[in-house]
Formats: structure tokens, C-alpha cells, sequence
């Protein structure tokens, strides 16, 4: 009866140890696949992707809306070289699902205002044709190292000026 035995125990272990052998194949890559779930900015990266919602023109200043989805932790703003101009730029979020999920990408509107001085503009510059680089409508994805003008300039003396948008990195997680 022991002879009998055997053969069965045998044949009941091989099972156990390739389910182990699996398992301790399998786990990598599940553990992987959660982190890359709860964590997409380990692929994608510090971004912002937006779309022109609108641009509005009023006594040589200009609003530009943006709707925005932007990586988790990842930093944004703009800077301003124009002749004599200025530049002020807000964002507010917007009521998403990502509350719940704080490492994924935000849905924002981001607004900037840049003010143009006229006076040192060309006096034949139309401001949203000649000086604006964005589009109405149109999408845009930014990086960091990457700069983006919004807009550029020369003035009457012949002096070039832009304003730009900017992208920093942010905690690799997005935390």
C-alpha cells in the first residue's frame, strides 16, 4: 500500500509548486500594473494639455481661457517679455473625479491676461492676428523644458518681445 501512495503524493505536489512558481512569476507584474494605475504620471510624465476655450481683446489687453488637464504636482505659469506690458495668470479647478484619485490628471481652467502696451506697438498691429501665437479652439500639450509663446512682439524701436507659458516638474508619484 505505500507503493500506491507515493505515486500520489507526487502527483499532488507538482500542481502546488507550479501554482507557486506562477504566483511568484505573477506578482511583479500585478504589483506593477496597480502601481502604474494608481500612479499614471510614472508613464505620462509632467504635462499640460490644454484647449483655447476663448480669447477675449479689450483696450489692448487680452484674456486668454484655458481648459486644461494637468498632470498631478506638476507646476504652471507664464512669463512676460513684452515691451511694456503685463501679464496676470490664475486657475481654478474644476469639479472632477480626481478628487478622489489625487495622482491623477486635474481638469483646470487657467486663465491669462496679458496686457500690451500700445504705444510701443506698430501702429498697423492688430493684436489678436499679429501678435498672438494661440489659437481659438485649438489644443496644446507642454512639457517641461519646453517653452510655448502665447504671444510675440516688436515694438517701434525694432525690439522683440514674447510671452510665454511654462511647465515644472513635479514629485515623480505626483503626490
Amino acid at each position: 500500500m505505500a507503493r500506491q501512495f507515493e505515486p500520489d503524493q507526487a502527483t499532488r505536489r507538482w500542481p502546488r509548486v507550479r501554482f507557486r512558481l506562477r504566483t511568484l512569476l505573477l506578482l511583479p507584474v500585478v504589483v506593477a500594473a496597480l502601481l502604474l494605475v494608481a500612479f499614471p504620471k510614472l508613464i505620462t510624465g509632467d504635462f499640460v494639455k490644454f484647449r483655447v476655450a476663448s480669447i477675449d481683446e479689450s483696450h489692448g489687453s487680452v484674456t486668454i481661457e484655458m481648459d486644461a488637464r494637468v498632470s498631478s504636482g506638476t507646476g504652471w505659469g507664464a512669463t512676460n517679455e513684452l515691451n511694456g506690458g503685463g501679464l496676470g495668470v490664475s486657475g481654478r479647478s474644476q469639479s472632477h473625479w480626481t478628487h478622489f484619485i489625487p495622482t491623477w490628471p486635474r481638469h483646470k481652467t487657467i486663465i491669462v491676461n496679458i496686457r500690451f502696451n500700445i504705444d510701443r506697438l506698430p501702429p498697423d498691429t492688430d493684436i489678436l492676428g499679429d501678435v498672438l501665437v494661440i489659437q481659438r479652439g485649438t489644443s496644446y500639450h507642454v512639457t517641461p523644458g519646453q517653452r510655448f509663446d502665447l504671444a510675440r512682439t516688436q515694438n517701434v524701436d525694432g525690439e522683440r518681445g514674447s510671452c510665454w507659458f511654462e511647465v515644472s516638474r513635479g514629485s515623480r508619484l505626483g503626490l
